[in-house]
């Protein structure tokens, strides 16, 4: 699955490549193709399938434990460390790059899966306006999660094996706790929109216009993704700062 590969390139994104982690890659890539399938299997649509093998998966560093793979770099000796620590300001830089990080990163996903609604809905009228559209909405997310990949990879290389100022990580853990209650609702959102995805086909159906009830569900399915993907990211970086180690 070209989507499944994508995300999975941006989120190993900020990882050294080392055999151990291409090898993670790999059987994370099999593990999401499973899942995918086993989707498929119990009537999901193609969109619907992606957009829980994507959500199931959590954040780089869970991945990499759930898979027993370190790929810590040597650590630095506790007096480079002291000298080396992360302030609140660099904290917040990486907060905000990794916030542009999670809106192209979910605008990519959804307009992956968007493609196929786009393809049903032109195809209607003519397959090579639908093809077009099809290609045209997954280049611009496949474009959206390289680019997310690529901008996001320096900051966290930045920040990375950096123990944190007692400050900082004071703030990381407010920044976490203070986001709980968006997490919260934005994954709510989210599996709604998947749940209620339903909804359009059988209005369409009502009102003699059925044709437009898969593309309709396809979206509210790339929406529900959306979110999903976006409040996880966001997360996932307060997290990453708030469970490094306070410097000596």
């Amino acid at each position: 699955m070209e989507t499944l590969n994508t995300y999975l390139a941006g989120l190993f994104a900020g990882v050294p490549d080392t055999a151990a982690t291409r090898k993670a890659k790999a059987d994370l890539l099999d593990l999401m193709t499973d899942h995918y399938h086993e989707e498929l299997a119990l009537g999901k649509s193609e969109a619907e399938a992606i957009g829980a093998a994507i959500t199931a998966v959590g954040s780089i560093d869970e991945v990499l434990a759930a898979l027993d793979i370190d790929p810590a770099e040597p650590q630095k000796s506790p007096q480079s460390d002291a000298n080396d620590a992360i302030d609140e300001e660099s904290a917040e830089r990486y907060w905000r790059a990794n916030i542009r990080y999670a809106l192209s990163l979910g605008a990519g996903v959804a307009f992956c899966i968007l493609s196929i609604a786009l393809a049903a809905a032109f195809g209607l009228q003519d397959s090579t306006i639908a093809a077009v559209m099809f290609f045209l909405a997954l280049g611009i997310g496949v474009a959206a999660i390289i680019t997310s990949a690529i901008g996001i990879k320096p900051e966290r290389q930045r920040i990375a094996h950096r123990p944190l100022a007692k400050a900082t990580k004071k703030l990381a853990n407010e920044k976490l706790e203070n986001y709980h209650q968006a997490y919260t609702i934005g994954i709510l959102v989210g599996i709604l929109c998947c749940l209620f995805s339903v909804i359009p086909p059988i209005v369409m159906n009502a009102i003699a216009n059925e044709e437009l009830g898969a593309p309709l569900m396809i979206g509210m399915i790339a929406l529900g993704v959306f979110y999903l993907v976006y409040v996880q990211t966001i997360s996932n970086g307060y997290k990453r700062l708030a469970n490094q180690p306070i410097a000596d």
